[in-house]
């Protein structure tokens, strides 16, 4: 089941990197025709956490040692493990919509305001653990994807509102 898992949490990231790709030159009318729908999707993703993506995904016990053994993959090869490779991506995503769309994603900017800054406690909190223990170098990928969506939106004059 952990290899699902993988696979899943890889065509999800594909699938966010598409979508930047689409909306990189020009937002898509079909993106734009629904894009409470899209939002609501990206929003449940960025919040799978590392502690809850087994609840998420119904993984058997058996998995438990996949997961266990890949981390420790991450830990000592000091690559974005699938989950925040996912994250990662749907920040980039968050970040064009932020930039070039504030019309069409200004209803969206406080709970993304929110999640993605839950996101950046979460994983500096892991980045701590992990650097003390020789790892932790992989993560900080992703912290800095997250500043760069809260810094975009702090440049916009907006912030304040979602404090």
């Amino acid at each position: 089941m952990g290899d699902h898992l993988h696979e899943l949490l890889s065509a999800l990231s594909s699938l966010s990197s598409i979508l930047y790709s689409l909306v990189w030159q020009e937002l898509p009318e079909v993106v734009e025709d629904s894009m409470e729908e899209w939002m609501g999707n990206l929003r449940s993703l960025i919040n799978i956490s590392q502690s809850n993506k087994e609840e998420k995904f119904s993984l058997d016990n058996g998995s438990y040692l996949f997961i266990l053994l890949y981390d420790l993959f991450i830990l000592f090869f000091m690559v974005l493990d699938p989950l925040s490779l996912l994250h990662h991506s749907i920040l980039q995503t968050l970040n064009i919509f932020s930039q070039k769309y504030d019309e069409e994603f200004e209803a969206y900017l406080e709970v993304f305001f929110k999640d993605i800054w839950a996101l950046i406690l979460d994983k500096s909190s892991k980045f701590r653990e992990l650097e003390g223990s020789g790892g932790g170098g992989n993560l900080d990928v992703l912290i800095i994807s997250g500043l760069s969506f809260l810094s975009t939106i702090s440049s916009k004059g907006c912030f304040y509102y979602y404090m």
